[in-house]
């Protein structure tokens, strides 16, 4: 073909996330989360944070032992339930909602499975995302199937260990590099880590990172018909940061994200805020509390990103 009508290919940059779908998964985590339930919290803001840095990433899901019950012990357990897509998110998350952990950690099956059947180009760059309960799985294969997995891509590779009571197999680190997720701020660690290497540079078109902790039953009540205007964030071109609200709110209280987890800023603010503040770039977690018109309080927790040349409104449901 000439080379005037010739289409240059596109790389595209994937994830597979192996995620352990055995019995072991229905023991308790932390924060009343089972570890399927911490998995599937990580699963969903990693691919809501990938999707705000790179909306072009993709992701697979393949899950291992949740097919056949544990009575059974099938080493030979695993399916890939989600196919690629640059946003399948909704999609993931109704799969991960609609299966129950039960059968036996048939992981080098589940390794090998991968290995032939979702690596679908490779001129792709692929990435692992290994998810498990740390316990010991069923099969003997595990870094022999690992090692004909990791050949075929040319990306990284990560073992997150939800099973931080008890000691990792050590074969699992022939799957790739091991981080014990025991908190929910090594989850927010890790995710940062998967992240950063596929951002774009940030302009004032981009919308701006930012997600909600999960708020307790217990504060999910909804405003009343007459508030009209949700909590707002308006993160200003230079990085301002300026608080809005039509509740009646308490002080802000802000923390900021550092290598030993979150820090309090000292900073605190009285709503309304009078004047815009000069902020540095980072990932900030706010605390407050809110009062509804049946003086119902609301204890609310969320969590931003400060970036330079930004100017986002996020709202604070």
């Amino acid at each position: 073909m000439s080379s005037s009508f010739a289409t240059a290919r596109q790389k595209h940059d994937k994830f597979i996330i192996i995620l352990d779908g055995s019995a072991k998964m229905n023991t308790t985590w932390r924060d009343d989360l089972n570890k399927y339930d911490a998995a599937s919290l990580l699963i969903s803001r990693l691919m809501d944070s990938m999707h705000t840095a790179n909306a072009d990433v993709q992701f697979c899901l393949r899950l291992y032992g949740h097919l056949y019950p544990a009575t059974i012990q099938s080493c030979k357990d695993s399916r890939l339930e989600v196919y690629f897509s640059k946003d399948n998110r909704s999609q993931t998350r109704m799969r991960l909602g609609s299966m129950q952990p039960q059968g036996s950690a048939s992981l080098g099956y589940a390794l090998q499975q991968s290995a032939n059947y979702d690596i679908e180009d490779r001129f792709d760059s692929y990435n692992i995302i290994l998810i498990t309960s740390g316990t010991r799985y069923c099969d003997s294969n595990v870094c022999a199937s690992a090692g004909a997995l990791l050949n075929k891509i040319s990306g990284k590779s990560y073992v997150l260990n939800l099973g931080y009571d008890e000691p990792i197999a050590t074969g699992y680190s022939c799957a790739g590099n091991v981080y014990n997720i025991s908190s929910k701020l090594a989850m927010e660690a890790i995710i940062d880590t998967i992240c950063n290497p596929f951002r774009k540079k940030h302009t004032k078109t981009d919308t701006v990172y930012a997600y909600s902790e999960p708020l307790k039953k217990a504060d999910t009540t909804s405003p009343t018909p007459t508030i009209s205007i949700p909590d707002t964030i308006a993160l200003q071109t230079g990085s301002y940061l300026l608080f809005t609200s039509n509740y009646k709110t308490g002080s802000i209280q802000l923390s900021i994200l550092t290598a030993n987890g979150y820090k309090p800023t000292g900073k605190s603010f009285a709503i309304p805020m009078t004047k815009k503040e000069t902020m540095p770039s980072g990932r900030y977690r706010v605390y407050y509390t809110i009062t509804d018109n049946d003086n119902k309080p609301q204890k609310r927790i969320k969590e931003f990103y400060i970036r330079k040349d930004l100017d986002n409104v996020v709202d604070l449901d």
